[in-house]
C-alpha cells in the first residue's frame, strides 16, 4: 500500500479530476453558500427540490438577513437540522450583508467562510 503525503494525494486528485463537479443547482455564490449549508446531512436531490422555493422567496442575502428565522425554517423544514441550518443561514447572510456589503465573492481567496 503507497503512503502518500496529503499534498500529493490532493495534486493527484487535481490532476484525475480537473474539474470537480457538483450535483447541486446554484447560479451565484450565494446560492451555492445556502445549497452548501442545507446539504450538510442530506442528499443534493432534496437540497434540489428546496432551493428554488427558498431562492424565490429570498433571492438576496439581505432578503434573508431581514427575515424571521421562523420563515426560513418553515421553507427548510423537510431537510434534516432545518433549526439549525435556518439559523446558520440567517447568521452567514447577516455576516455577508454587515461585512461585505451583501455580496458572497466569488473566489475562495476573498471567500469569508472558507
Amino acid at each position: 500500500m503507497a503512503n502518500f503525503t496529503e499534498k500529493e494525494l490532493i495534486d493527484r486528485l487535481k490532476k484525475h479530476f480537473p474539474q470537480p463537479w457538483i450535483d447541486l443547482n446554484f447560479e451565484n455564490p450565494y446560492q451555492l453558500t445556502v445549497a452548501t449549508i442545507l446539504a450538510a446531512q442530506s442528499t443534493d436531490k432534496k437540497v434540489n427540490q428546496i432551493t428554488p422555493i427558498f431562492f424565490k422567496k429570498f433571492p438576496t442575502p439581505q432578503d434573508v438577513a431581514k427575515a424571521p428565522l421562523e420563515e426560513i425554517e418553515e421553507i427548510i423544514k423537510s431537510i434534516n437540522y432545518y433549526k439549525r441550518k435556518a439559523k446558520l443561514i440567517k447568521e452567514c447572510c447577516k455576516k455577508v450583508v454587515e461585512e461585505f456589503g451583501g455580496k458572497i465573492p466569488d473566489n475562495m481567496e476573498e471567500y469569508p467562510f472558507a
